[in-house]
């Protein structure tokens, strides 16, 4: 794909025609649209085109309505997406949604996703993929690099997008099909934020990057663990992103987070905390689907740590135990690539409020930071290219791969940063991050932030713990506002996240709705809002009965009734492949 200079220019004097009738696509001149300018009864001002999405021989168009320009990287606009609009191609669409329950509910389910509030892109600049991948990319196409400009920076064709943080893939074949690369905007999920600083009279840009997965998306109880392909839950990719543009020097760090990949389930029962069950699989399909997902990281990113920060007892330690178990099998048969093995109890190491214990986990792991490096490039007018690449990853994870998961990722992206900062001399030997107040704000904020909204796309609550991430310590009031989110995330997993969770399989065709006939919904529970209120009710009943009887009758009650109550998502019954434990 040519840079966004080059496709501007290409463009200039063409326009994207879709014919609603007979869906055809194809460019046409500025002179043939004066033609037709008198045919046109509406016209509508859009940011950028989301994509086409068709089912049952019905089109709909998804247009970016509105968009908000929330800063640079590498000099490249970013935008986030802030209202889109689903257009029926035709008449027929429009009375289909009105008549139809299956299409009113699949456009409704569309509706949802996008709603987001964490898509985003940019004209010019690959979200989909960190800066050294772009760079190698770059490289092996033989161009030669323009260091005032990082042209590696810029879009190198459809190709060379990510499709796993392509968050509008399902949505753009037509465009592929009928050559139109170049209208398709690549959109991912996930929080960017970006801002600049002057430290020591020297100006600085840091940024964040968060790329949510699309393979084996989900809701929190709704979608755990991994599946036979290695993918697994709540995948993020963390990147973030240092520039000094008088010098011309990037440096890049990147780290993921995703769900323990074991085969397991952990499905609603009315309990605040469900029970954690394994799969019905048996030793040899666990193993697989361990070694699945740890070779493909292995070819990403090289040598990796898995920092498991679950509790050490109950049913976390049933999953300690045998992810400590499957990193020792795997490590006996795969000793040019063993993975380092890294758990560290957060609770019971942080109670009461002893946050800076945390400091026991950073020298632990001070030495593969500094053995797997980070991505660095460097040119400097009448000089050779410097380049550092990043060898290794930290993959960590809690059991929802959110609030522990978020601090410990901010620490090891702070240390990264004072690195930088002291490499370059901005900052002395003897200072910190700390002492820049200014700076020391933001990056709290900024790792709070992208907890957040990690946390809403994936618990459907804003993250706990981030009273620490934006303060620096533990507060009263930041444990009862966790408690509200606590009781939210309850009720909001309990009752509405199997809606979203079929959203999501279809969004991002992990359910294939194409292959499915028009009345696919028609017998889909809806569960109207005083239905909602209803359960409610009922869950609060039996939450008392279960706690005056407690024992075995108490627990009969909950799982029967659980069973038909609460909601479950109606698209994909076992999503690992194997059969889940419900």
């Amino acid at each position: 794909m040519k840079n966004e200079k080059e496709k501007e220019n290409e463009n200039e004097n063409e326009i994207l025609q879709i014919n609603r009738k007979q869906f055809g696509m194809q460019l046409i001149s500025q002179q043939n649209l004066d033609s037709i300018k008198q045919k046109i009864s509406e016209q509508k001002k859009i940011e950028g085109i989301f994509g086409i999405f068709e089912w049952n021989k019905s089109y709909y168009l998804i247009v970016i309505e509105k968009s908000e320009l929330i800063g640079y990287i590498c000099k490249n606009p970013i935008y986030q997406i802030k209202k889109t609009e689903i257009i029926p191609f035709t008449q027929k669409e429009e009375k289909e949604i009105e008549n139809s329950k299956s299409s009113r509910i699949l456009i409704k389910m569309l509706r949802k996703v996008l709603q987001t509030k964490g898509l985003y892109y940019s004209p010019s600049f690959d979200l989909t993929n960190s800066v050294q991948k772009q760079f190698e990319r770059y490289k092996n196409s033989n161009e030669e690099i323009d260091s005032k400009y990082l042209n590696f920076l810029n879009y190198q064709g459809f190709n060379s997008f990510n499709t796993e943080y392509l968050w509008n893939k399902i949505f753009i074949k037509s465009f592929i099909e009928n050559q139109l690369q170049n209208y398709i905007l690549p959109i991912i999920m996930g929080y960017i934020e970006t801002r600049e600083f002057r430290i020591n009279n020297k100006l600085v840009q840091i940024s964040l990057i968060s790329r949510r997965s699309t393979f084996r998306v989900g809701k929190r109880y709704t979608r755990r663990g991994v599946n036979l392909e290695g993918k697994v839950t709540n995948f993020v990719e963390t990147e973030q992103i240092i520039e000094q543009s008088l010098d011309q020097r990037i440096v890049s760090f990147v780290q993921i987070r995703g769900s323990i990949p074991l085969l397991w389930s952990q499905f609603p029962d009315f309990r605040y905390n469900p029970k954690k069950k394994f799969s019905e699989a048996n030793e040899e399909q666990v193993k697989e689907a361990f070694s699945k997902h740890i070779n493909q990281n292995n070819e990403i990113y090289g040598n990796q740590t898995l920092v498991n920060l679950i509790d050490k007892k109950g049913s976390e330690l049933l999953l300690e135990n045998e992810f400590k178990k499957q990193c020792d099998i795997y490590n006996k048969t795969n000793t040019k690539t063993p993975v380092k093995y890294v758990h560290f109890d957060f609770h019971a190491q942080c109670k009461n409020l002893q946050w800076g214990k945390l400091s026991i986990l950073m020298d632990q792991l001070k030495e593969d930071q500094q053995k797997y490096q980070f991505f660095c490039f460097e040119k400097k007018e009448n000089e050779e290219e410097n380049v550092i690449k990043q060898t290794g990853i930290f993959r960590t994870n809690c059991v929802d791969c959110l609030d522990r998961t978020n601090v410990v990722q901010g620490l090891l992206a702070r240390r990264n940063l004072e690195e930088e900062l002291r490499k370059q001399g901005i900052i002395q030997e003897n200072e910190k991050i700390e002492d820049n107040k200014e700076l020391e704000s933001y990056l709290k904020n900024l790792w709070a932030n992208n907890a957040d909204e990690i946390s809403i796309q994936y618990s459907s609550t804003p993250a706990l713990k981030t009273d620490y991430t934006r303060t620096g310590k533990r507060t009263k009031k930041g444990a009862l506002n966790d408690l509200k989110n606590s009781i939210k995330r309850y009720f909001l997993n309990c009752y509405r996240d199997w809606f979203s969770q079929d959203s999501l399989d279809i969004f991002t065709g992990e359910f294939d709705i194409s292959s499915h006939n028009s009345k696919l919904l028609d017998n889909y529970n809806e569960r109207p809002f005083w239905k909602l209120i209803l359960l409610i009710l009922i869950t609060l009943l039996l939450l008392i009965i279960l706690l005056i009887s407690f024992g075995k009758i108490g627990k009969n009650l909950t799982k029967k009734t659980s069973r038909k109550l609460l909601g479950f998502p109606q698209l994909i019954k076992d999503s690992s492949g194997v059969k889940e434990n419900i």
